[in-house]
């Protein structure tokens, strides 16, 4: 059976880093029909998905999250205890899980694939991040395939190390 389109045609050919409107809109329905089912709201969805929106960029600090929620601006009232701190210490994850799971349906689509390998030496030619400068020589410590990312530290010997997108290394360093 021949297809109209392969499926890396259907994909964005750049790597999503948010998640699309309809995905947030799920994300926060669920998480309100959640915070009710837990009983840490009898407000309705409506008014808790809004407060949720506010806290966007999430942190995964429950606690100061609560605090936002207990302000003046929210529009829900909430039952504030440890176990909803603890609860909302994993939004963060949960939001994160939705561009986590785009990043690996985008790179099933294109198939990248590292130009470097587990060990080359590699000099940062222009900005890479944060604490990394440009000049500095650092190793590839580990790739992801799945996610299509690269592990990067200064000590060549290092189990893990900074997460970056194959595409950004490799715009931004070269073999030493």
């Amino acid at each position: 059976m021949q297809t109209l389109f392969n499926d890396s045609e259907t994909f964005q050919k750049e790597r999503p880093t948010e998640p699309k409107e309809e995905q947030l809109e799920e994300f926060y329905l669920k998480m309100a029909k959640e915070i009710k089912k837990e009983g840490f709201s009898d407000s309705s969805e409506n008014a808790i998905i809004k407060d949720l929106q506010n806290l966007y960029p999430f942190n995964d600090n429950g606690f100061e999250m609560a605090k936002e929620l207990e302000s003046y601006s929210a529009h829900a009232v909430y039952e504030i205890d440890t176990t909803f701190c603890e609860w909302l210490d994993s939004l963060w994850y949960e939001y994160n899980s939705i561009k986590t799971d785009n990043v690996k349906a985008w790179v099933k689509a294109h198939n990248p694939q590292p130009k470097f390998e587990k060990g080359t030496k590699l000099v940062i030619n222009k900005n890479l991040c944060y604490k990394k400068d440009v000049g500095q020589t650092v190793f590839v410590t580990g790739i992801n395939t799945e996610q299509a990312y690269y592990l990067i530290d200064e000590n060549e010997n290092r189990q893990g190390g900074t997460v970056l997108a194959y595409e950004r290394v490799e715009d931004c360093c070269s073999v030493a």
